[in-house]
């Protein structure tokens, strides 16, 4: 029997936003450490890259996966868990760095182009973090009818 949880709603989308922002944070930082760890300005760069790509994508991915994890548990009345959570969110943030990452590239001529398993690899593992983090920290909603009793 589904049951609404109303209470619980604000809390899981503001655990998915903080865990899209510490995403984008992570994402950030792995991206300047990568370029190079003696560039001049990098803590410039790493603040144009959180503040204009990273931390937006981040947060947007975070409220969807809290609102599909909520609105899994508000439906089912079941409880994912961490692993169900992970792989939900991973799934989710592969598919939206898949189509973010195509869309953003069909303009791209003349550059070295790379090789098709080290493109997934890399929209895998941009998928891991911008969703696998949010879902972790989304965490379980509460059954309000529990709190009530």
């Amino acid at each position: 029997m589904a049951r609404t949880h109303r209470k619980s709603f604000p809390i899981v989308l503001l655990r998915g936003g903080l865990g899209g922002m510490a995403a984008g944070f992570i994402v950030a930082f792995v991206d300047v450490y990568l370029m190079d760890p003696r560039l001049d300005n990098w803590f410039g760069y790493f603040l144009i890259l959180c503040i204009i790509y990273y931390l937006p994508f981040g947060i947007v991915i975070g409220f969807a996966i809290g609102i599909g994890i909520w609105l899994i548990h508000a439906e089912t009345g079941k409880a994912l868990g961490i692993p169900a959570r992970a792989t939900l969110g991973t799934l989710f943030g592969t598919i939206a760095c898949a189509i973010t990452l195509y869309a953003i590239s069909s303009d791209r001529r003349g550059y070295v182009q790379s090789s098709l398993k080290s493109t997934l690899l890399g929209i895998f593992l941009l998928g891991l973090a911008f969703g696998g983090i949010p879902a972790l920290f989304v965490g379980n909603p509460r059954d309000d009818s529990r709190v009530n009793s």
